[in-house]
């Protein structure tokens, strides 16, 4: 299974109405020797798009690294409140698409997201979500 993520390219994963998290983070055996960093050495494009209750993609102690990440979406996604619990690392060319517009947020996801949810953005409408045919 490790070979088939360090490969992949593509991911996208939408209408998972009740999906909270991507990326969960494994239980550890005390005797178990475990990477601080996941890492998603080849991945391009991600879409994360009509999960109404996620709360963010990967929500964890570990580092979390993107290196080839050349497009990120985020939409429809109300309940997002960060990309990565521990510290994320992507390409500093990485490319935001959200339902509020495309931006290049270096390589602070979770700061961007913070900050626009202070200032009022969504990342989603639940009504619309709720009441239209996405699922």
């Amino acid at each position: 299974m490790v070979g088939c993520v360090m490969q992949l390219q593509e991911l996208q994963i939408e209408r998972c109405r009740n999906m909270k998290v991507i990326v969960k983070e494994e239980e550890e055996d005390c005797d178990a020797k475990v990477s601080e960093i996941i890492e998603f050495p080849s991945l391009k494009s991600l879409q994360l798009n009509f999960l109404s209750s996620l709360k963010g993609f990967y929500i964890g102690k570990k580092d979390f690294t993107l290196p080839s990440l050349d497009t990120l979406g985020i939409r429809m996604c109300p309940e997002i409140m960060v990309f990565t619990e521990g510290h994320s690392i992507i390409s500093e060319q990485t490319v935001l698409e959200t339902d509020f517009g495309s931006f290049n947020v270096g390589e602070d996801i979770n700061s961007f997201i913070l900050t626009k949810k202070q200032e009022g953005f969504s990342f989603g409408n639940r009504w619309m979500m709720n009441n239209n045919d996405y699922y």
